[in-house]
This record gives structure tokens, sequence and C-alpha cells, in this order.
């Protein structure tokens, strides 16, 4: 008598979701939250659980490693000699120089273990996607868009009770150059471009999502994208908005490239205005409060005045200070500030190396190349923000996942994987 074959459980997806679900939520409450300055004991607390439950996480993607550490690492080095390992190899080499002689070289050292965690952590989390990658990639992408979906909702609905006077929920007040303030969006964190951050890894997760549906056009990730932009164009926060933009115009060429090209003019249009209203050619409504560069112009003239007294061989870790006295402000920037010409020789390698393997991927095509229009944004982003690697930055270490699959060879099986 034939049986049917049989089907995967649900208990195993739903359990997948859950501990995405609640790895996003903590280690995302770890970092940049108001529960820091108002209630301290209990950041502690969910800063203790979140470094628990990612440890716990990291020894179970570990485990097949320490059952056979040798064939996982020969298949680890085989998979990704071109693609990952001299990158990193330049990364840390040149954070280490610059850490010895730098000013504090205790302290950069201490960061540059911090970055190595960061990147351990990642590749373990890449050990559970690599197992099943192309449905384990979207379970990922679809975690991030909704949970960044729920996050805007709350905050959003807490801004229009702080604007209304009906309450007063983490209120941030940005300052304006005339001496007042505005009041920004900035949901759980205690500055908006945190939320902006968020939100825009959110849009490019739903962007995503719509490229490689079976629908020719999925409304509903598409509505989903749109929405959590137009929440980051309610932060202000300069980078995410031009990274949102540029992420998910390039994602869209991957698909729909009338409607890519139909979005791109406008898009340029408003950077042109909001540039010549930044540097004071044009005057600008008075309800837009970001429309200069809050004085990164001369923060980054004082960062690249830094890197050259230092001789281009970096600072280390945490050291990388302008003339002005502020940091970097400028991931490029700052990584020539930190680790020299092989740290960003090393950051320049991770980026490019991966595109030269997508046609070997185990992702498919289009998958492929939405990962690199997300990369893209998050670039964009890093113009006007350097805190890339700095701490346990959940989203940040998606994008660190999703790029290394692309290196990942079509043909390796789940056996022999890095995993």
């Amino acid at each position: 008598m034939k049986t049917e074959p049989q089907q995967p459980s649900n208990s195993h997806s739903q359990w997948g979701y859950g501990v995405l679900v609640i790895l996003l939520t903590l280690v995302t409450l770890m970092t940049n939250s108001p529960l820091d300055r108002q209630v301290p004991g209990l950041a502690i607390l969910f800063r203790i659980a979140g470094y628990l439950f990612v440890f716990g996480l990291t020894l179970i993607a570990f485990r097949p490693v320490i059952r056979d550490g040798r064939a996982n690492l020969s298949a680890f080095l085989q998979t990704y000699r071109f693609t990952l390992i001299p990158a990193l190899i330049l990364y840390f080499l040149g954070l280490v120089i610059g850490a010895l002689r730098g000013p504090d070289p205790g302290y950069a050292l201490h960061q540059t273990a911090s970055d190595a965690v960061v990147f351990v952590f990642a590749l373990a989390i890449f050990g559970w996607l690599v197992r099943d990658l192309p449905t384990r990639t979207v379970k990922l992408l679809r975690t991030t868009a909704l949970l960044s979906l729920l996050l805007f909702v709350g905050s959003f609905i807490i801004y229009l009770g702080n604007v209304q006077g009906l309450w007063a929920v983490n209120v941030y007040n940005h300052p304006l150059g005339d001496g007042t303030h505005r009041m920004l969006m900035n949901g759980p964190f205690t500055h908006s471009n945190h939320l902006a951050y968020v939100l825009m890894m959110g849009s490019l997760s739903a962007a995503s999502l719509a490229a490689i549906s079976k629908k020719d056009f999925d409304w509903t990730w598409w509505i989903m994208a749109g929405t959590l932009a137009v929440g980051a164009a309610i932060t202000f926060g300069r980078g995410a908005m031009l990274g949102t933009a540029v992420g998910v115009i390039a994602i869209m060429f991957t698909r729909h490239r009338r409607l890519a090209w139909l979005l791109l003019v406008p898009s340029l249009s408003a950077v042109l205005v909001l540039t010549l209203g930044g540097m004071g050619a044009i005057h600008l409504p008075a309800f837009i409060p970001k429309v200069g560069f809050a004085g990164r112009s001369s923060i980054w003239k004082g960062g690249i005045e830094a890197i050259i007294e230092s001789g281009f061989m970096g600072l280390g870790s945490g050291q990388a200070i302008g003339t002005t006295g502020w940091s970097m402000h400028n991931f490029f920037l700052e990584q020539l500030g930190e680790g020299g010409v092989l740290t960003l020789l090393g950051v320049i390698l991770w980026l490019a190396l991966p595109i030269w393997k997508i046609r070997t991927s185990r992702l498919a095509p289009r998958l492929a190349w939405s990962i690199v229009g997300m990369m893209l944004g998050l670039m964009v982003h890093g113009i006007f923000w350097s805190q890339f690697l700095n701490g346990l930055r959940i989203l940040t270490l998606v994008y660190v996942c999703l790029w290394t699959a692309l290196g990942t060879q079509r043909g390796e099986a789940p056996e022999t994987s890095p995993a």
C-alpha cells in the first residue's frame, strides 16, 4: 500500500518564528532604550536576558561545529575563503594595529573584542539559516517586517498622544537652529534616528518579500514597505529616509523596472530640494525640522583631518574622533579612523565579493539581488550614521547574515555546510 509523504510539522516552523520574535525584541530593548535612564534595574534585567538568550542561541547554532569541528571548519574555509575570510582578517588586523598605536589600547582592544562577538553571533545565526537557506531567509525577512510594522503602529499612537498633550511617554524633542525644539517620533528609543533605522530595515525587508512574491504585484508587502517608509520619514532621520528610498527603489528594479524609474525621478528631486535647503540655497517649509546636515559637513571635515594626522593607520575601535571633538558620523570615515586602510579595505571586500558569487549562490537570483538592494540602503544610511557594528544591534546582524548568504555556493549540501 502506497503511503503519502509526510508533510513537515508546523510546530517547528512556529518555533522558529517564536525564537526570531524573542531575539529581535530582546536585543532591541538592550540598546538605545530609555529604560537605562528611567528604570535602570529593569534595563539591566533586559540586557542580561538578552545576552543569555543570544549566548544560548549561539551554542545551539554551533552544535554541529562542536560535534564534528574539523569537517565543519574545513567546509567553512572552503566556502568562504574568497568572500568572507580575507575581509575579516583585514578588518580585525587593522583594528588591532590601530588599538596598539592609539591613545587607549585597553579600551580599543575591548571594543574590538565586542566587534568580534557580533561577527561570531552573526555567523552562528547564519549557521541556523544555512540549513534551509531559502526558507529561513524568507522567515527572517518576514519576521523583521512584521515586528517593524508593530513597532511603528505603537510608536505612532504614542507620538500622536504626545503631540496632542494626552500623555507624555518617552518624549523626544529635537533642537532646531533657532533655539526652539520640535517633537519627533522616537518610539521606545532615546533618539528618533534609532527608530528610523529599525523602520528602514522593516521597509527593505517588506520590499524584498514583495519582489520575490509569486504574485505579479504583491500589494500587501508593497503597502507595508511604503507604510514603514512613511514611518521613517515621520522620524525625519536623514540617513534612514535616504537609505530607505535607495534600497526600496533598488529592490524594485529586480521586478518592476518601469515603476522603479518613475519613483527614482521624484526621489532624486526630493533629495536635491532637501540638499539645497540644507545649504541655504532655497527656503523650505517650517514643518520640516531637519533641513540641514546638523553640522555634519564640519564633523566630516574634522574626521578627515584626524585621519590624516593618524597616518591613515587608525587609532583603534572607539577612538575615531575628529579634530572637532565629535565622532565621525559616517560609517566609512569611522572604519578608516579606527582601523585605517586595512579595516576599510576589509569592509570594501566584504561588501563587494559576495556580489561576485551571486550566480552560484543558493539563494534565488531575485532574492539575492534584493539583498544587494538592502545592503545598498544600509550603506547609504551609513553616510550619515557611523554606528554599524558597535554593540549587538540585531537588525544590522540581519544584514550580516543575509549578505554572508550570498557567498554560499548553490551546490553545497547542508550536511557539509559551514553551520
